[in-house]
């Protein structure tokens, strides 16, 4: 993934990605938001959630029996 979004980012042989189908920007196919500004406050929080997530796995990682 990371070799795709680094050749998105700086081109390559072929050139910049012109596809339309790239969600590049803002992705709300449900409209969730009505406005910019709630649109942010949802990206953020939706950030915010996954770092905890990742963070309550990290330790949870720590109580399995076996290793």
């Amino acid at each position: 993934m990371g070799a795709v979004e680094g050749y998105r980012i700086v081109g390559g042989p072929l050139d910049e990605v012109t596809d339309p189908l790239y969600p590049g920007s803002n992705f709300d196919p449900l409209v969730l938001a009505n406005d910019l500004e709630a649109f942010a406050e949802l990206k953020v929080k939706e950030i915010k959630n996954g770092r905890l997530d990742n963070n309550a796995w990290a330790s949870a990682t720590n109580f399995v029996p076996g290793k």
